[in-house]
């Protein structure tokens, strides 16, 4: 599967990359506003595979890549991991 890499600070110095992963398919609720982080192309369509949010005071990340175990030692999803913690305890992301 190829993941496009979209801009935000949890992607920052993140290429684009390819994983073997099965494919999930999400239906957002239209009430709360999310920052789409990663897409995957299925069917001819860009569906979401990461994203963020504010919940109250606090910050969500979901990240769907990391079905098994070798998507774990992919950098490109590492440092998806630490700058995505990173930025839900917003400590400053420094590269």
């Amino acid at each position: 599967m190829n993941f496009k890499v979209l801009k935000h600070d949890i992607t920052e110095g993140v290429e684009d990359f390819q994983l073997d992963e099965e494919p999930y398919h999400f239906e957002f609720d239209p009430f709360t506003d999310r920052t789409i982080l990663l897409q995957y192309e299925s069917e001819g369509q860009w569906l979401p595979a990461a994203w963020c949010h504010s919940y109250g005071l606090g910050r969500v990340v979901f990240l769907m890549p990391g079905h098994h175990e070798p998507s774990f030692r992919h950098p490109a999803l590492r440092k998806l991991i630490l700058q995505a913690a990173t930025w839900a305890a917003r400590i400053p992301i420094t590269n």
